[in-house]
Parts: C-alpha cells; sequence; structure tokens
C-alpha cells in the first residue's frame, strides 16, 4: 500500500512538472520535438507496476531476514533484535541506496550546470519565429544533368512561401545548421600551391538561397549576399565565414579571391570567387568549436534535398499548411 501511494504521489509529480515544463520552455527554448513529450497510458501503467514491483522487492527481502533474526533469538533464548547477518544485509542496503542516490544527484547536478551553461552560448544566429521544412525531390523529372529542374522546384516554392500572409522572410538550405555537418569537404587557396593530399583544410560546404543569411539574423559582415544574377552560367561565387577567413585570410582582403573546394559544380579552375563574409555560427552542435564554412549558391551548387527556413510576423507553426500547399502545388 505504501508503494502504491508513492507511486501515485510520482506520477502526480510528473503530470506537473510536465505542464510547467511545457509551459516554461515550449515558447524560449527551441527543444527538438518538445510537442511529442507526453504521459501515456503505457507510462502510468509502467509507473504502478514498477511501484507495486518494487514494494514487493523491499518487503520481502527484509521479510525473509527478519524470519531468519526471529529463528536466531529464539534459539538464543528469547532475545529481541535482528541478527548479525540481518544488521549487515540493512547496512548494505542502505549503503546502496545513499550511493545510487548520490550517482543520480551527480549526474543531474551535471545535466543542470551543462544546460545552464549551453544556455549563454551564442549560437550566431536568430531561431526565434522561423519554421523549417524539409523537402526532397527525385525522379526522372528532376535528373537533368545540371539539376536546374530542382532548382526551378525550390524557387517556385520559395515564391509561394513568401506571398502567405506573416512571411517576414524566407529562403532554403542545404543542412540546417546544428541538424549535422551536410557537405563536408577539403579546400585550399587558388593563390598559394596546392597542399598535399591530406594536409588540406576541411569546411562544410552549404548550398542556400538568396535571403538565408537575413532569414536567419547571420549578419553579413563584408561584400554582398547571393541574387538572381548567380546562375549556372555565371561565375561561380562563394561566401564564406569569419572563421575561415582567419585561418585562411588573416590581415588581408579577401573578397575576390578564389577558393577551390573539392566538390560538383565549380567548373572553373581557381574555383569561388569570395563575395562575401558573413559571422560565424555553430554547424554540429553548441558543444563543438566553430568550424568553417563555405556557402555556395543552390543554383550553381544544386542538390535534391533543400530545407525551408521562413521567418514569420505570427506563429511559425500556424504556416505548415500554407507551406506544404506550395510544396504541393
Amino acid at each position: 500500500l505504501l508503494s502504491f501511494t508513492g507511486g501515485l504521489l510520482r506520477l502526480l509529480v510528473a503530470i506537473a512538472f510536465h505542464r510547467g515544463l511545457l509551459t516554461l520552455v515550449a515558447g524560449r527554448i527551441p527543444v527538438p520535438r518538445l510537442d511529442q513529450v507526453a504521459l501515456d497510458v503505457p507510462l502510468v501503467l509502467f509507473t504502478l507496476a514498477f511501484s507495486l514491483v518494487t514494494g514487493l522487492i523491499f518487503g520481502v527481502v527484509p521479510a525473509v531476514f527478519a524470519s531468519g533474526a526471529a529463528n536466531d533469538a529464539l534459539r538464543a533464548g528469547g532475545r529481541h533484535g535482528a541478527g548479525p547477518r540481518a544488521r549487515r544485509a540493512l547496512g548494505a542496503l542502505v549503503v546502496a541506496e545513499v550511493a545510487l542516490s548520490l550517482v543520480l544527484l551527480a549526474g543531474a547536478g551535471l545535466l543542470i550546470r551543462s544546460f545552464v551553461a549551453l544556455q549563454s552560448v551564442p549560437t550566431g544566429m536568430q531561431t526565434g519565429g522561423v519554421l523549417t521544412a524539409r523537402a526532397a525531390v527525385s525522379g526522372a523529372r528532376y535528373s537533368d544533368p545540371d539539376n536546374q529542374a530542382s532548382v526551378a522546384f525550390f524557387n517556385g516554392v520559395l515564391e509561394r512561401i513568401s506571398a502567405i500572409p506573416g512571411v517576414q522572410q524566407s529562403a532554403a538550405v542545404s543542412f540546417l545548421p546544428m541538424a549535422g555537418l551536410g557537405i563536408g569537404t577539403s579546400f585550399y587557396r587558388a593563390d598559394r600551391p596546392t597542399p598535399p593530399p591530406g594536409e588540406q583544410s576541411g569546411t562544410a560546404v552549404k548550398p542556400i538561397t538568396p535571403n538565408f543569411f537575413k532569414t536567419m539574423g547571420i549578419p553579413l559582415v563584408r561584400g554582398r549576399d547571393f541574387s538572381a544574377a548567380d546562375t549556372w552560367a555565371s561565375t561561380p561565387v562563394a561566401i564564406v565565414s569569419e572563421a575561415l577567413v582567419r585561418q585562411q585570410f588573416p590581415n588581408e582582403e579577401r573578397i575576390g579571391k578564389g577558393l577551390p573546394v573539392s566538390i560538383g559544380g565549380v567548373p572553373k579552375p581557381d574555383g569561388a570567387e569570395i563575395v562575401g563574409v558573413v559571422g560565424d555560427i555553430h554547424m554540429v552542435a553548441l558543444t563543438e568549436e566553430i568550424s568553417n564554412a563555405v556557402y555556395m549558391p543552390h543554383t550553381q551548387l544544386p542538390i535534391g534535398v533543400m530545407t525551408f527556413v521562413v521567418r514569420s510576423s505570427v506563429e511559425p507553426t500556424s504556416l505548415v499548411p500554407g507551406v506544404a500547399a506550395a510544396v504541393r502545388a
């Protein structure tokens, strides 16, 4: 009865904390799939069953030792109290309980401290009020040699998204920041001798559409953004992060430099021309160091999988039907 009552009380506390967590966190911290966190029937049944099982275990074990202690007491002439074996067993249980509690408390303390520390790490972006939606195209319809059919598809969707009431900015990117490295490759400076294999610097390469930086709140430090004039037939261009500039172009002009990258879609021998520099963002996780990043126009490095980013003046999730309709159209 005591264990079952304790299970019910724990369940009530869990419900209260669950609702409080959703209220405090949902609108302030972008926790993935937070809306899917729920206290469902299997969890309730598990809690009650676990309470009963633990009650039986921690009730039966002391009873077994107590029965042995009673026999020892009878043999000793009716003296009361637990025998040495029972005291040792109960002492071991107490030590185990305290040790497990300390482990749980230490783990919880470290988790909370890490969470608080991550809250103060600047991401380099402004993610509030942004809806993301991933889409992919494939098949014969999008299998042209230069992949311009997929470019036309994503551009057409963005045109429809921009017409949705409440949309302020919209763009597309190959892989969202902190959703995986995506395309990673080596690179080198075109105006210097080519490093031997294995000694070239690495970078993340992200095909994007114009307005991506403005939509995500990433500052354009120098140069220009991509535009409709950056096409498959025009001069290959790239925008690089400040981290890459610090590594490759310290104390020198970087706009106009050539940056060969070991990836398709850059037919020019001296690579893509750097036309802009943007602020650093975390590519993999907040716990990882800032890494290099090279952004290229989706028109010049087309791929069939892109993620739309939509900044809204209204609740972002209210745009989901409109964005879905734009993709279907």
